[in-house]
């Protein structure tokens, strides 16, 4: 499932054949143990998707990237049942002295070949990875909360009847001071609300995410 080291350094949690540990640690526990090497962030690289069916708090005193493994194209994250997905704060409500990017592999591209970020006239210039699923999907009932710090960006979901760039929210959603950048979808650029889904967004930035509404 996740992974990191070489040297980015600990995380961990495999298996399902890549290995590793007799190790049962939940993902919060693994990432919360990283510490970074210097000023290079550590990647932990998810090759499935996790599913959080009970509380759990990402809080990192370093910085450090989430992303795909190569080949998966799914979402990172499915926050379901009552669970809560805290991301940024800790149990105690201690906002976290680190970053956490989650980064869906989308890079963006002007025709010419420099960097750029989706626009209207754009947005089919994506020379990263095309994923199938937002990078976090909230389920009914569910909830996610996001923090100062934390940035989800470059996803880019193409795939018939899938929604919201970076977010598929169908349950409750909290945004303080987060930034969701830099993603797209057909429904939801940055965070696709289902009917019936709710949510709290306070000092948060979303800028240069395209088709972002209400389903």
């Amino acid at each position: 499932y996740y992974a990191t080291s070489q040297d980015g350094t600990t995380g961990f949690f495999l298996d399902a054949n890549l290995t590793q540990p007799s190790d049962t640690r939940v993902m919060s526990d693994a990432i919360n143990s990283i510490v970074s090497v210097g000023s290079v962030k550590a990647t932990v690289y998810v090759g499935a998707t996790y599913v959080v069916n009970a509380t759990e708090y990402l809080s990192v005193e370093d910085n450090i990237t989430i992303m795909r493994l190569s080949g998966f194209k799914g979402a990172l994250f499915n926050v379901t049942g009552s669970a809560e997905l805290v991301i940024g704060k800790n149990s105690a409500g201690t906002l976290m002295s680190g970053t956490i990017t989650i980064d869906g592999g989308a890079i963006w591209q002007t025709s010419g070949g420099s960097s750029t970020t989706p626009n209207a006239s754009n947005y089919s210039k994506n020379a990263g990875l095309v994923a199938e699923k937002s990078l976090i999907v909230v389920y009914e009932g569910a909830k996610l909360s996001l923090y100062k710090n934390v940035t989800i960006q470059n996803n880019e979901v193409y795939k018939e009847g899938e929604r919201g760039g970076a977010i598929d929210c169908q349950g409750s959603l909290i945004v303080e001071g987060a930034s969701i950048q830099r993603n797209l979808a057909c429904h939801g650029g940055a965070i696709a609300f289902v009917v019936n889904a709710t949510a709290t967004i306070n000092g948060a930035s979303v800028p240069d995410s395209i088709k972002t509404q209400l389903i």
